[in-house]
Order: C-alpha cells, then structure tokens, then sequence
C-alpha cells in the first residue's frame, strides 16, 4: 500500500472587492473660520518621511485625516 505525500488544499476566491471611503473636498470648507488652521494643521504634521514622493502622499493622507476629523 501507497501512502500519498499530497493534502487537499481548498481556495475560495472572493469576487467583492471592498471600497474604501471616498474623500471629496467641498467648496464651503473655505468659507469657514477655522479652516486655513485646520489644514495647516493637517499639512504641517511631521511625516518621518525622507523620499519626497512619500512626504507628499503622507502629508495628503494627513491633510485628508484633519478634514474628516473635523
């Protein structure tokens, strides 16, 4: 008698691919009073960043946090 070296291996492939949430800029940010402090806020944060393609991306991210904090 064989004994087989082989398992069944079961894969299941989900066709649902999770979106995220969208952030959209609205225009009436810029008539309120704190926004310029809430961006610069969220722009200025330090990054620990030293490439400057990831500065920008993670100063976006960190602006995009502010706002919908705010």
């Amino acid at each position: 008698m064989q004994i087989s070296d082989h398992w069944p291996c079961n894969i299941s492939i989900s066709i649902i691919i999770p979106k995220g949430q969208i952030f959209h800029f609205e225009n009436f940010y810029l008539q309120q009073t704190n926004f310029s402090q809430v961006a610069q806020k969220g722009w200025f944060d330090p990054t620990n960043q030293s490439d400057k393609e990831k500065i920008i991306t993670t100063k976006c991210k960190n602006l995009r946090k502010v706002l919908r904090e705010w």
